[in-house]
């Protein structure tokens, strides 16, 4: 018996040790990925390749450098056809003193052929890493064309040396080999805060930190032998005493026939605050993710979960220990498993986000959720799920609400058209037949649904200003007197003034203010002229006139249909609107459009 429960211990021990495990490797695993898309995003070139020089990795910098569009065209592409022959040449070199076991060169230099032709120069860092638990090189790629053209320049001819010198875009000093400065350049002056006078006769060790010093001495000597030296990530001391990080090239040029050192140095300001502010976004980007209440979920390319927040995977009704690694297929309900696949399948096809929505039992009860699917860099994707249940309750409350609100507002809008009829009982209907009429025109030019709602609420009541006007001239059934129509044609200002402050989504009281006025500015009450007219009152404005003329009248028989049509096509573009017009004629004689009767 005790022999057994000790075996039982160790069995639980192990259990133990295998989910640590996992754990572990989830973290390495997540970690990995963090890294691996800090190094995609990076402006500096990073590549791994095997013992014999096949790319086993490539971040995007390198394909930039290259001008290639993936990394399959990088491994296809020769070494022959990438280089150009000085390199070659200086690669060949490399292979042959690696293969007889001599060490070579961790830092060189190499021409390249991009894809359109042009050359360029990249400074290369190479050393052994472990990569996929097999030792591997890392290559750390730098673009120096600029940098390159530049000192070609400086050394061809003392003019163009001169001009480049003062106009250069980097710090460049010259100085003894013993390391006294003889000269510099107008950004070097800015980047250490001293004069040109001051910097001359200033040795080198005065502007470095006595903890980098002896680094740069020791590069700057090394280059009696090699002619260059490259030294990146090192601080300069200001005269201020502020530390500036520089990267830094030097080389040995001729200057009246002895060797002196030309140091160009890199204000890495502008970059360093972008690592830092890159490392701190992932850093924030990673409490955010932890912080916030939406589930995530990763898929492969073969449909698997792969990465998940444990207690997420109570979502599906599945221990966390048999969640990662299993299939959609097994874990989702078929219906919902079968439309996530389809929907990797379009990210995977487009690229692009795919979003849709799906409702699962929840405790006894169904819940909608809102996914968004998204494709990561490394082929994989993922799904950022949230649970909108509540929102979605909340929806149809507020479509409720407005169904109610806009009945009330119907109600209303009737019962103030009413009113304006039982004043002028003449004219009853008018205002329905002007508002079908608007609505019709509206809806012919193809305006917004929400303008055409409003066209047809607004055309209901334009005349409400007439409840402000005496009835017995609303309904004197002979000839209006000057004075009289002189009040009639302030309805418009009384309406808007009745409308003003109404709350709506829509220019009410604008719209019925404007719609007496002109195009050539002859109307009433302000004398707008074209654009200062809303088109809301430009529809209502024609379908006003063709409807008065086409009815009867207290001082008049009806004009008829078509002397209103033959008035808005005799005067469009000069009181009306060409484009109101023209749909206005358009439903009366081709599609058969007849007024409302009431």
């Amino acid at each position: 018996m005790k022999d057994l429960s000790g075996t039982k211990q160790k069995i639980q021990k192990l259990g133990k040790t295998e989910t640590a495990y996992k754990t572990t490797q989830e973290a390495l695993r997540a970690s990995e990925d963090n890294f691996r898309r800090s190094l995609d995003e990076s402006p500096i070139g990073v590549r791994i390749v095997t013992t014999k020089g096949e790319t086993l990795y490539a971040n995007r910098a390198i394909l930039d450098f290259y001008g290639y569009d993936s990394i399959e065209e990088l491994k296809t592409t020769t070494v022959g056809k990438r280089y150009t022959k000085e390199s070659i040449a200086e690669y060949q070199i490399r292979q042959k003193k690696r293969k007889c076991g001599v060490d070579s060169p961790s830092e060189y230099e190499i021409s390249i052929n991009r894809k359109n032709g042009e050359i360029r120069h990249l400074q290369v860092y190479r050393k052994e890493i472990l990569w996929n638990g097999k030792m591997q090189y890392q290559a750390i790629y730098q673009d120096i064309t600029e940098r390159k053209k530049a000192e070609g320049a400086l050394r061809k001819s003392e003019g163009k040396y001169r001009s480049l010198l003062d106009n250069a875009s980097d710090a460049i000093f010259l100085a003894e080999i013993e390391g006294t400065i003889l000269e510099t350049n107008k950004k070097g002056e800015q980047l250490l805060g001293y004069s040109k006078e001051e910097l001359s006769g200033i040795h080198i060790s005065r502007i470095h930190p006595k903890e980098v010093f002896e680094k740069i001495n020791n590069a700057f000597q090394k280059m009696a032998i090699e002619e260059s030296s490259f030294i990146n990530d090192v601080s300069v001391l200001r005269k201020d005493g502020k530390l500036v990080p520089v990267d830094i090239t030097g080389s040995l040029v001729e200057q009246d026939g002895k060797k002196i050192l030309l140091g160009i140095f890199r204000d890495i300001t502008e970059r360093k605050r972008a690592e830092d502010e890159l490392l701190d976004s992932i850093q924030r980007n990673a409490a955010l993710l932890n912080a916030n209440p939406d589930m995530f979920f990763v898929f492969s390319d073969d449909g698997r979960f792969i990465d998940a927040k444990a207690e997420h995977s109570d979502h599906f009704h599945v221990p966390p220990s048999e969640f990662l690694g299993k299939r959609i297929k097994d874990i989702l309900p078929p219906d919902l498993a079968q439309q996530t696949i389809d929907h990797i399948a379009a990210a995977k096809q487009t690229g692009r986000l795919v979003q849709y929505n799906y409702t699962l039992g929840m405790n006894g009860e169904p819940r909608d959720f809102e996914a968004r699917l998204v494709p990561c860099e490394n082929g994989t994707f993922m799904a950022v799920v949230r649970d909108i249940t509540e929102r979605k309750k909340s929806e149809e409350k507020l479509k409720n609400t407005m169904e109610s609100l806009r009945k009330a507002v119907g109600a209303t809008i009737q019962v103030m058209a009413s009113a304006v009829e039982v004043r002028d009982p003449y004219t009853a209907g008018h205002q329905i037949r002007s508002a079908g009429l608007a609505r019709a025109i509206a809806t012919d030019m193809r305006l917004s649904q929400e303008k055409i709602e409003c066209i047809r609420v607004v055309a209901s009541i334009h005349d409400i200003g007439k409840l402000s006007i005496p009835a017995e001239i609303l309904s004197k059934p002979s000839k209006l007197s000057e004075l009289e129509f002189s009040l009639i044609k302030e309805h418009a200002q009384k309406g808007y003034e009745i409308l003003k402050n109404v709350e709506s989504p829509w220019p009410l009281a604008e719209i019925v203010y404007q719609h007496h006025e002109r195009i050539d500015g002859s109307g009433y009450p302000r004398n707008l002229k074209g654009n200062d007219i809303l088109i809301e009152a430009h529809i209502l404005s024609v379908a006003d006139v063709v409807e008065a003329m086409a009815s009867h009248r207290p001082y008049r028989p009806s004009l008829g249909l078509y002397a209103a049509l033959d008035e808005i096509e005799k005067n469009r573009v000069t009181f009306y609107d060409e484009a109101v017009v023209d749909a206005c004629l358009r439903l009366f004689r081709e599609k058969g459009y007849q007024l409302e009767c009431t």
